[in-house]
Parts: C-alpha cells; sequence; structure tokens
C-alpha cells in the first residue's frame, strides 16, 4: 500500500489537467490524495455481498428494472447481456456484459448476482465541469439522443458494507458529440458545430437521485460520447446528510464523501461509436488504455460499468449498473470547485471558477460563432 500511495503521488503530480487535458485546470488538494492506507476495501464486504437476502434483493432489484425497460421500450425475445474483474490489464482484457444470452427462460440470478462492486477511491478532482444545484430527477434526457441507457448505482458503507439509504447521487457527462451541458467555456473545434452560449441552460445528462433502502439509484440518460484527450467516462460525486430543499435540489447541504468516475468496455464503446448520433462526433476517441487517469484508477478497483443489453442490438438500449463502497467518514467538500451553477434564473458561469482565464465573459474562444444548438 505504501508504494502504490507513493506511485499515485508521482504519477499526479506529473500529469497536469488528468480530468480535461487541454484545460488549464485548477485542481483541489483532494485531487492528488492517494487512497489512504487506512481506507477499507470493498473486498472485504464480498461476504455480505453473498449473504442470500442481500442477493435477493440485488436480484429482484435490477431484473425489475431490466424487465421494466424492455417493456417501455416494446421488446421481447432474447437480449445480449456481459461482465469483468481486476488490475488495468485484466480489467480490460474481460468483459463486463452479463454472462449469458437473456431468453425468456433465462433465471433473473444468472444476470444481476455479480458484485458489480467497486471502491472506486476519490484519487482526483472532479474536473473543471462541474454545475451545482442540479435537479433530483431521475430522467436527464433533456431533448439530447442517443442509445437509451439506464444507469443505476448502488452506495455502500466501505467499512459496515452495509447500503447508504438517502444518499445523493450526483452524476455528469457529455454527450454523444462530446458536449457537456451548463458550462459556456468548455469549447472544441473538433467537431466544427461552432460555440454555443444556450449550453449554459442545458442540463442535459447532469443530474441527482436519492439512493433507495438499498442504497440504490438508477437514472434514464444516454450513453455517454467522448471529448479529445479522455476515455469515454461519467462524473460521480456522492453527498451524503443532504437535505432536499423545496426547488427540489440538495442545495449546499451535506458533505461530499466520495467523487469518482466510472466507464466502459472498449468493445462496447466501439459499437456505440458506430451509431448515429456519434458518427457525428470528429473529436479523436481515446481508448481505455490510453488513459492515465483510468490507469490510476484501477490500482484500486475494477471501475467499468456491468451492463445487458436490453434487446438483440445495442440500439435497443443497455442496463448498466455498479456498486460503489464509499468512506463515509470523509469529507471532500472544501475542494470542490464549481464550473457554473444553477437556479431559477437558468444556469451562472463562475467568473472565479475553474473555467475562467480571469476575464469576462469567461474563457471565450477566438472570434466565437453564436448558434442555435441543442439544449
Amino acid at each position: 500500500m505504501v508504494w502504490t500511495r507513493v506511485f499515485l503521488c508521482l504519477f499526479l503530480a506529473l500529469q497536469p489537467g488528468l480530468s480535461h487535458p487541454g484545460v488549464e485546470e485548477t485542481v483541489p488538494l483532494h485531487a492528488a490524495k492517494p487512497l489512504d492506507s487506512r481506507t477499507p476495501h470493498v473486498s472485504q464486504c464480498h461476504g455480505t455481498f453473498q449473504e442470500p437476502e442481500f442477493v435477493k434483493r440485488t436480484i429482484e432489484r435490477r431484473h425489475g428494472e431490466f424487465e421494466r425497460l424492455r417493456k417501455a421500450r416494446g421488446i421481447k425475445g432474447r437480449a445480449l447481456p456481459r461482465r469483468q474483474l481486476n488490475k488495468l490489464d485484466e480489467y480490460l482484457s474481460k468483459n463486463h456484459q452479463a454472462k449469458k444470452p437473456f431468453t425468456e427462460d433465462t433465471k433473473p440470478a444468472e444476470l444481476f448476482a455479480d458484485d458489480g462492486a467497486c471502491m472506486a477511491a476519490p484519487l482526483v478532482s472532479e474536473g473543471p465541469l462541474y454545475v451545482q444545484g442540479e435537479q433530483i430527477r431521475r430522467n436527464i434526457t433533456h431533448n439530447e439522443t442517443g442509445v437509451p441507457m439506464a444507469l443505476e448505482i448502488q452506495v455502500v458503507d466501505a467499512k459496515t458494507c452495509a447500503p447508504i439509504p438517502y444518499a445523493a447521487v450526483d452524476i455528469w457527462g457529455c454527450n454523444t458529440t462530446g458536449v457537456y451541458s451548463g458550462v459556456w467555456s468548455f469549447y472544441r473545434q473538433g467537431n466544427d458545430v461552432g460555440y454555443d452560449r444556450s449550453v449554459i441552460n442545458s442540463t442535459a445528462l447532469r443530474g441527482i437521485q436519492l439512493t433507495d433502502q438499498d442504497g440504490a439509484a438508477v437514472f434514464d440518460t444516454f450513453f455517454p460520447g467522448h471529448y479529445e484527450g479522455r476515455a469515454t467516462h461519467i462524473h460521480v460525486m456522492i453527498h451524503l446528510n443532504t437535505t432536499r430543499q423545496a426547488n427540489n435540489t440538495i442545495g449546499t447541504s451535506g458533505r461530499v464523501a466520495h467523487i469518482t468516475q466510472i466507464y466502459f468496455d472498449q468493445s462496447l464503446i466501439t459499437e456505440v461509436e458506430k451509431i448515429p448520433p456519434y458518427t457525428e462526433n470528429k473529436q479523436v476517441l481515446k481508448k481505455n488504455n490510453e488513459d492515465g487517469l483510468l490507469k490510476v484508477t484501477t490500482l484500486t478497483d475494477d471501475p467499468f460499468m456491468r451492463y445487458v443489453m436490453l434487446g438483440d442490438s445495442v440500439e435497443d438500449g443497455i442496463f448498466s449498473y455498479i456498486r460503489l463502497g464509499v468512506d463515509t467518514s470523509a469529507d471532500y467538500t472544501a475542494g470542490v470547485q464549481p464550473a457554473a451553477w444553477r437556479d431559477e434564473t437558468g444556469g451562472h458561469q463562475k467568473l472565479d471558477g475553474p473555467m475562467n482565464d480571469g476575464g469576462s465573459p469567461p474563457f471565450l474562444p477566438p472570434n466565437p460563432t453564436p448558434r442555435a444548438g441543442k439544449k
């Protein structure tokens, strides 16, 4: 563990802007913090995760969601599933899809009994594109298009192995062409789409869900696209002890106990990238085995989503899931630096945030060309 911590410190020190290369990013103190040697690993929870009642509830919850999604999309017949396990080469070489194809005779336990457990240690910052004040909601698609995906995140206490109810799971990711909503300044020229200021008021692919009694929260979203410099990923932040506000947000209540990123099998990414509108993305796709931040994350655990395809092809949709072990005593709140915030009037970019170069308006590209784009 000592050598792991030394390696992490050196690696992170030599990797500026890991979360979003190409951006002059202010990295919070917790961004370069290696996994504390005293922090328990969720492997100690394997026995708990295999207890009959725990397994039963896991299977029922995931299978119920799977069937709900298939019914909603009018899918009948077989579905194609996958799966995986340990260390970078091992994680990358294995397949996280459920173990076998789904038919009407397939037993739910054959698909959904996998732990899908991951410490996913908070080794890096939330990146420069975090927006504070998002709504508590399940559906975060907001007029975007793409491969439909239901994403389940189960939050458990890494020390006691118990599910954590009422945790606020905060997620955000880019759309099919590599654009993040809610922040003016994240400008990429690779797609030749011009500069779209309307994105500041978009909430696409961002949102918060409170976990249920099983510690689980589910989002209806789309499979994320990619942008130059990073492998395909979704950001996750876990808030504890929050209070639901009258405006259906968590406001600034509670504390941030976990920050991480979750990833997808390269084979699945390849399938998705063949489908419009993902094919419109002209930015260079970085593969999992080329991503430095992903390599650091795999030093502690397997950050890849387990998943099941809802039908015969990826276009039919995906149900993905993972279990995150959280150190409930951790507090990273002071280091979080939002790029923008939302209130009842819309989105507002922080002039002193991580996407601002000190000017006004913040960090505009040269000769920006406003255009009407997706919200």
